[in-house]
């Protein structure tokens, strides 16, 4: 029975809390000599938001009483991840233990001579604490494997997670991963990474063929991406295609190996901050441009502005000059242009010149054409008139 006031230890816990990030590391000092993790499964950022994360949970439920379904949702979901990982199940419940040594390190630290007995009175709730969490981490991972062997989706998972999250990985790391997808180290693959808005959708349409071992598919920092090995004539891309070709996203042909997928889904984070969604799936070079106009805005703000007002009006005015300025950028030709959209080659030539009018471009003259490459997936800051010179005085 706790002879103490409840506000006592409240106090303390909340002594506690407010060293957390102090607590962390910590558990890092002792985590990394342990060496229970190896560096390229779980990468340092995320063993810091997960150690914050957990002693977090830890201190809350110590103040306020143990939630057993927050504890054990929590748990799960950790126990779940890990097993995609790969890491091993008696070095994820070493690495909880860690937590109570921490803690309770911090504890004695931070109390004072006469409150020792209210904290050894407490040892208890932590270590019960710690112990509930890390039986619903192993059931939580037993029920993952159990799955994975049932499901390609889950074996592959954790191999995935590795190309796609480590900060470094080697050749010898890809080819590792390569083999345990089964893929050839000289396969060409063909990649499509959806845009965040089309994550879920995305997911869903295609899980049936990721549960098959149809395709590969995985989600990352708010991408879904989905890949293959690309064959000749009728491929896996055109099956990706016909389940989601109504979702926003890009697609990569032919790419030389799992490094480049690794670094091609990487690459996409930045261009999707930059990109407009483009509500289909289109090639990933009508988007990368964004990636330009992003980095020219300091230095063209009142150029790419006036073409991004013009391209942002015409999305909702004149669809038909967008799809026809589109056209010509990757041909060049507006006799081409004129076939592939089905109308006279003076249709092409007005639009063209309707674009022109509107947003300031002659897209004839390259200099011109490259400023609209980059106007026309970015997604920019909302258009504004640039700001007047300085006077002199």
């Amino acid at each position: 029975m706790h002879t103490h006031t409840d506000e006592q230890w409240s106090g303390l816990v909340q002594q506690v809390r407010d060293d957390l990030d102090e607590v962390v590391d910590d558990f890092l000092v002792l985590f990394h000599e342990s060496g229970y993790y190896r560096e390229d499964v779980v990468d340092n950022a995320e063993l810091r938001a997960t150690a914050s994360s957990i002693l977090g949970l830890f201190l809350v439920q110590l103040e306020f009483g143990i939630d057993e379904d927050v504890l054990a949702a929590h748990a799960r979901q950790l126990g779940t991840k890990r097993a995609h990982q790969g890491v091993r199940l008696s070095a994820l419940v070493d690495a909880i233990q860690i937590d109570f040594t921490v803690l309770w390190d911090r504890f004695r630290r931070n109390v004072a001579p006469e409150q020792l007995p209210m904290l050894v009175d407490h040892v208890d709730d932590i270590q019960k604490l710690v112990s509930r969490y890390t039986v619903y981490i192993r059931g939580a991972y037993a029920a993952e494997q159990a799955r994975a062997r049932h499901d390609a989706r889950f074996a592959h998972a954790r191999h995935i997670e590795r190309l796609f999250s480590a900060e470094r990985l080697g050749p010898q790391a890809v080819g590792a991963i390569s083999r345990a997808l089964g893929i050839s180290d000289s396969t060409a693959i063909d990649l499509t990474v959806y845009h965040p808005n089309a994550w879920a959708p995305a997911q869903t349409a295609l899980e049936p063929l990721a549960a098959k071992g149809e395709i590969f598919g995985h989600g990352y920092r708010g991408l879904y991406a989905a890949f293959s090995p690309a064959a000749e004539g009728s491929s896996d891309q055109a099956i990706i295609r016909s389940h989601t070709d109504n979702l926003g996203g890009v697609t990569f042909d032919r790419l030389p190996g799992l490094a480049a997928v690794r670094s091609a889904v990487r690459g996409c984070v930045a261009m999707f901050d930059a990109a407009e969604n483009p509500g289909q799936l289109i090639p990933v070079g009508d988007a990368a441009w964004a990636l330009a106009a992003q980095h020219l805005h300091p230095l063209l703000p009142g150029e790419l502005q006036r073409a991004h007002a013009a391209v942002a009006q015409m999305r909702a005015d004149a669809p038909d000059v967008l799809e026809t300025v589109a056209a010509y950028l990757q041909s060049g030709s507006t006799k081409d242009v004129a076939d592939a959209l089905h109308c006279h080659r003076n249709t092409v030539v007005n639009r063209l010149q309707a674009f022109k009018t509107q947003a300031g471009l002659d897209i004839t003259v390259p200099a011109q054409a490259a400023v609209a490459l980059s106007a026309l997936p970015w997604r920019g800051p909302t258009p504004a008139a640039p700001a007047p010179a300085p006077q002199s005085h």
